[in-house]
């Protein structure tokens, strides 16, 4: 996921992918991984970070990790049957907070793929009072994330835009606190995520100034998969705000940015150029 990835300040040993820009960034920094918590690269039933990209890109599937009790499943698509297996019980019977604030996580994840927004909110707000009195910091800024995120994909714009600005600040609070890698990301994400939340409330010129940040963010620290989604929505902000030539601009960067990004945002970018150059 997104040169990006999230860990837990203990074991380092989780990670859930909000989406494929998320799982193709941890792998983007290469060699860094050596280096890099083991959520870059962490197993599932024997399947490494890399593994999880190929299965990805062919179906969606759902990413387990034992000691929570959640189980894997390859199919087109997340039924509601499966999303059943995702359950917090395991982890609360360990009596162990952090466990338990990762299975919340995980549910909340599954119900997310289902559309589930408010089930999955409920469980990111559980997760997020778990991790922060286990006092885990990487955890805590997960959960808000989530939740902030959560909420754009409800359509819940404001609430969205106070809970981004919120895990923010708990980020910036936190400082070198937060392993300097999975902060750059969560900033990246969170900036990227705020200005998607100023654009369906057509606050254009918010917007374009939290997808810049976003881009500054990441073509600072390497992060190119979240780059090229950061280009296309700060494309498609200038554009609704009839910017046209600046909107071109930030598509012919992504586009530039070839093989390093995300072949979705590639194709949109692409397509928004020709719509450009046909009016």
């Amino acid at each position: 996921m997104r040169s990006d990835y999230r860990t837990t300040g203990r074991s380092r040993d989780h990670y859930i992918p909000a989406d494929i820009d998320q799982l193709q960034g941890a792998l983007s920094c290469g060699s860094r991984l050596d280096t890099a918590p083991k959520a870059a690269a962490w197993d599932a039933q024997g399947r490494t970070a890399r593994d999880i990209v190929s299965l990805m890109h062919v179906s969606e599937g759902l990413i387990v990790h034992h000691s929570t009790g959640i189980c894997w499943t390859r199919s087109a698509r997340l039924h509601r049957s499966r999303a059943d297996l995702v359950h917090p019980r395991p982890a609360q019977r360990a009596e162990d907070g952090t466990q338990q604030g990762w299975a919340h996580s995980y549910t909340a994840w599954a119900h997310s793929l289902l559309g589930d927004h408010a089930v999955a909110a409920r469980h990111n707000h559980e997760a997020a009072g778990l991790f922060e009195a286990a006092g885990d910091l990487h955890g805590t800024l997960h959960a808000m994330s989530s939740h902030a995120d959560t909420l754009l994909h409800a359509g819940r714009y404001e609430e969205s835009v106070t809970e981004h600005i919120r895990a923010l600040a708990f980020l910036e609070q936190a400082g070198d606190r937060i392993e300097p890698h999975s902060a750059d990301f969560n900033r990246a994400n969170l900036q990227t995520s705020l200005g998607v939340a100023h654009t369906h409330l057509k606050d254009w010129s918010e917007a374009a100034d939290h997808l810049r940040a976003a881009v500054d963010i990441c073509r600072t620290s390497g992060h190119t998969v979240l780059e090229s989604r950061a280009l296309v929505h700060l494309g498609d902000a200038l554009l609704a705000a009839g910017h046209r030539d600046e909107a071109r601009d930030a598509f012919t960067q992504c586009l530039s940015l070839g093989g390093a990004a995300n072949p979705q945002h590639i194709t949109t970018a692409r397509e928004r150029l020709a719509d450009l150059d046909a009016r």
